[in-house]
């Protein structure tokens, strides 16, 4: 059975209530860090604005900058981006990381 696997939109909206776990994890040597959580994040959620400010905004909160947090995140895309759909069978064969080298956008 062929599946579509162009969506119009992504596939989850996120509300400002759904915030993934988060919190800081003390170690027993006593050293503490923090930790930021989520399932989210296969190649098709990423098509989501939403989600890709929450990761940015997660990486700030880490490592200690929350206060340098803008008001809106830029999360534009670097480059040319088409996720692909996982699965069983649902992979693109013969491709390498190489395949997938960043180019310079057009300014």
């Amino acid at each position: 059975m062929a599946t579509d696997c162009h969506l119009s939109e992504p596939r989850i909206q996120l509300e400002a209530r759904e915030v993934p776990p988060r919190k800081t994890h003390t170690t027993e040597s006593g050293r503490s860090g923090r930790v930021f959580a989520t399932t989210l994040g296969a190649s098709v959620d990423l098509e989501s604005e939403d989600l890709r400010r929450l990761l940015v905004n997660a990486v700030y909160w880490a490592v200690g900058l929350e206060e340098l947090i803008p008001e809106r995140s830029r999360v534009d895309y670097v480059g040319d981006y088409r996720p692909t759909f996982f699965g069983f069978g649902a992979f693109q064969r013969g491709l390498c990381p190489a395949d997938f080298e960043y180019a310079e956008p057009p300014e």
